[in-house]
């Protein structure tokens, strides 16, 4: 899939994963390892709140189709909607995406930050890392520490295994409304005898 494309998808899920700072989905998945898990009807996700002087927000969303996107968040970034940023992401030092990240607005653009889409391989990386750590160039962003990250992964993958097993949505009917023979003619008038 091309940087476009990646691009895009990651920005239609960032729009339905954090609209509000506290998501609405389809199906709210039990926590696991300090994550919250949610379905959508096209994606879960996994957010956790890094609490303390970062206060930092990390998603990840995952397609059943395998798109992956890593958004962080943080209210007192200066990071602006649809604008690149190079970011690198690393994860126990190993370096993964030195591309460009978007920018990002959530609730309302009190959270501001980047999104990245990645392969569905990065997921197991992500699980078996201690911490997270981003840089802009050679600034350093944040480092976080992915506590219960395995088994919040392992949960993600079930919810997207929900998602593809799930029979698809019948499609609603259209009910076409009666059409009226000729609405411009003039209204009747009812005759007495």
């Amino acid at each position: 899939m091309s940087h476009l494309k990646l691009r895009r998808h990651a920005l239609a899920l960032l729009l339905v994963t954090m609209a509000a700072p506290s998501p609405t989905f389809a199906r709210d998945w039990a926590d696991a390892g300090g994550w919250n898990i949610y379905q959508s009807q096209t994606h879960c996700t996994m957010r956790a709140v890094f609490a303390g002087s970062s206060d930092t927000t990390v998603h990840l969303s995952l397609t059943a189709d395998g798109n992956l996107v890593l958004t962080v968040l943080n209210p007192n970034w200066s990071v602006r909607a649809d604008e690149d940023y190079p970011v690198t992401y690393y994860l126990d030092g190993k370096e993964y995406g030195g591309g460009k990240s978007t920018g990002v607005h959530a609730a309302s653009g009190a959270l501001r930050g980047i999104a990245a889409a990645f392969p569905d391989s990065f997921l197991a990386q992500f699980a078996a890392a201690k911490a997270l750590t981003l840089k802009k160039e050679d600034i350093l962003v944040t480092r976080l520490f992915l506590e219960g990250s395995a088994p919040a992964t392992a949960q993600l993958r079930r919810c997207v295994e929900a998602i593809a097993a799930a029979p698809p949505a019948a499609p609603q009917a259209v009910r076409e409304p009666t059409p009226i023979a000729d609405p411009f003619a003039a209204p009747r008038t009812a005759r007495s005898n």
